[in-house]
């Protein structure tokens, strides 16, 4: 955390210098881009070793850690507390036979021991803080939601409809705003205040100022600013990035006004920014979701000042101020370099003097990242677990957990940085799970150990080999490897679909008892909102924005609307067949509408001229699939085989 603060608080002194010396330079949008690498560096971890990372100039962390000690050296330390005490009970004894070096020595060994008190203290001081700032994170978490959702109430109580802005954005007046504003971020709408008597000239400058603002995303970029102070609610530097990122806000919708309405323009609406500013109320609260028209005096003054002494931007100044800032980031981003020391700590967590040694060792968990276009391996994909909520499955490639009612992918395990990933062979790894799929027993065979992963707390540990007792998971059936288990509904069977051999094509399909077909297959590596559309009807396929396929583990997208016409006019002609051809229906064709919306359907991926949709299985014209793949501009000579 020292290492984040140090690293954050370095980049955000680059950023603020950029921003004052070449501010006037860079653009007014340009420079409040900026801050979008601040936010990346507070809210993404970047745990991979970065050698160019300043915090390697810093004393590490690791460096004021207790050394851990083995066995003997404890022994060592007992022996001499009790050396100690004996020579003091002698000294205070027989104090005419000692000398006081004798003291002293004794004195020495026993101060030398001493030390893990302070430890324990730092120990206990670091809980303290670690804890005042997690209250801090709660307390402002729930002020921020509370009270944005106490006003979003409010507003939909006390408002009145005052039509569109640009047939996009709802406009309504109510008495709760002090100022013009832009509220919300799944709804987003313009507020004017009750009473304001301004011309319809005026109104058209707010009506532009906060459209300019949704145009510019800026509900989002507020969200996201509110979320860095929230967490590091501590910092001082953050506390004025915030600040001073709401101005260059403001900053950038003016410039992005004067670019809709034009330098000719820009008297009136400095006129009516001066004019406006006696009517607006300090008493307005700034919410989360709420981008105002409004500002300080001083804040006025410097964003007329902006307007009306424009500076055109410099393509070398622009230049300079992004490479700088990358240059911080490369410097910032990720973790210092891991020294020897640090990387024993690492491996072997310190052990408290006074915690009995436990036969268990906790691992930490690599993440699993297997490239999507290569194959499964030799053995292929295995399923291990499957019930209603979840599937566990594997190979070499690593451990996974999905969720299947959510439709994501929810843990993984990379196999190999545990030495568990052989497949064949004296190595091979055994894989079982517990029968409540909460456990996942990995064990190598030329070990006498085994490692056992908690699914649910996402923890690795390491002892020694004995299911003894333990109920194991008995639902895979053999043969064809698939799962059966019990759900309301009627018992279930989930078979792993695996079109080609590429990992990306890995996906399930259920078949539930009663049911004449099963359920079209769900790919595991998509998007998670992929495998959550639904199945389009011919009809519904109209409208198309984008057409997209996972192939080899690789995501084909078709976005040309000459050639989704041409699919859309195919997909109208198809005609619904009786019975299920005997052909491959694992590939999903995810089709996105203008309106935002999504829905799949399963065109065969042989030489078969049939469509799976939700009208059941089409077919048409004479032609093969191939006529469907050369118009999207997918060569299946190239793509399929």
């Amino acid at each position: 955390m020292l290492n984040q603060i140090i690293s954050s608080s370095i980049l955000i002194l680059v950023v603020l210098s950029l921003r004052s010396l070449c501010g006037k330079y860079i653009g007014q949008r340009f420079k409040y881009a900026l801050w979008l690498v601040i936010a990346v560096k507070l809210l993404i971890p970047m745990p991979f070793e970065n050698p160019f990372n300043v915090t390697n100039y810093f004393p590490s962390e690791s460096n004021s850690a207790v050394p851990i000690m083995d066995n003997k050296k404890r022994e060592d330390i007992s022996a001499i507390a009790t050396e100690n005490t004996q020579q003091m009970s002698s000294a205070n004894e027989e104090n005419e036979k000692t000398s006081p070096a004798n003291n002293n020595d004794a004195i020495a060994k026993t101060e030398s021991i001493n030390p893990t008190v302070s430890i324990k203290d730092k120990a206990i001081g670091i809980q303290i803080l670690k804890w005042i700032w997690i209250i801090g994170i709660v307390f402002f978490t729930g002020y921020l939601l509370i009270s944005n959702i106490i006003f979003s109430v409010k507003l939909r109580r006390k408002r009145k409809y005052n039509g569109t802005y640009r047939a996009v954005l709802p406009v309504y007046v109510t008495s709760l705003v002090h100022s013009p504003c832009l509220f919300g971020i799944i709804k987003p709408a313009i507020y004017l205040p009750d009473g304001w008597g301004i011309s319809e000239k005026y109104r058209g400058y707010i009506l532009l100022h906060e459209w300019i603002h949704f145009r510019h995303k800026d509900m989002i970029w507020s969200l996201i600013r509110s979320i860095c102070l929230t967490i590091y609610w501590f910092h001082p530097l953050v506390w004025i990035s915030y600040i001073l990122s709401k101005r260059d806000c403001e900053t950038a919708c003016d410039e992005g006004v004067m670019a809709e309405l034009g330098d000719d323009k820009k008297t009136d609406y400095c006129r009516m920014l001066v004019d406006i500013c006696s009517l607006l109320s300090n008493d307005s609260r700034n919410y989360l979701l709420m981008q105002e028209l409004k500002g300080g005096n001083r804040e006025m003054k410097t964003r007329l000042s902006l307007l009306i002494k424009k500076s055109l931007p410099m393509t070398w100044m622009i230049i300079l101020a992004a490479g700088i800032s990358l240059g911080a980031a490369s410097c910032t981003f990720g973790t210092g370099t891991v020294t020897d020391t640090e990387s024993y700590h690492e491996k072997e967590p310190p052990i408290s003097m006074d915690e009995s040694e436990k036969t268990a060792t906790s691992i930490s968990v690599t993440e699993a990242k297997p490239d999507l276009t290569q194959g499964t391996g030799a053995d292929g994909a295995m399923l291990y677990y499957a019930d209603k909520n979840r599937i566990i499955f594997g190979g070499s490639f690593g451990l996974f957990v999905y969720d299947t009612v959510n439709q994501k992918m929810l843990r993984s395990v990379d196999l190999a940085a545990i030495g568990c990933s052989y497949t064949q062979g004296d190595k091979y790894c055994e894989i079982q799970v517990s029968e409540d799929g909460q456990q996942v027993y990995l064990h190598p065979m030329d070990m006498t150990d085994m490692y056992i992963y908690d699914v649910e707390k996402n923890s690795l540990k390491k002892e020694t080999y004995d299911l003894t007792g333990i109920s194991l998971y008995s639902g895979v059936e053999s043969g064809d490897g698939s799962a059966v288990y019990q759900t309301p509904e009627g018992q279930e069977q989930l078979f792993l679909s695996h079109s080609w051999t590429e990992i990306g094509q890995l996906g399930y399909s259920k078949y539930t008892s009663g049911k004449d077909d099963p359920e079209p297959a769900k790919k595991f590596f998509v998007p998670d909102e992929y495998n959550k559309a639904p199945l389009l009807a011919s009809s519904d396929c109209h409208g198309l924005e984008k057409a997209e396929m996972m192939f080899r583990g690789k995501m084909y997208t078709c976005d040309s609307t000459e050639a989704l016409q041409k699919l859309e006019k195919i997909i109208s002609k198809t005609k619904v067949i009786k019975g299920v051809p005997a052909c491959p229906f694992e590939d999903a064709l995810y089709l996105t509408k203008k309106n935002g919306s999504m829905g799949v359907i399963y065109p065969a991926t042989d030489s078969c001229n049939a469509i799976l949709t939700a009208d059941g299985y089409t077919e048409f014209g004479s032609s093969d699939n191939s006529e469907l793949w050369n118009i999207l501009g997918w060569n299946p000579e190239n793509t399929f085989q």
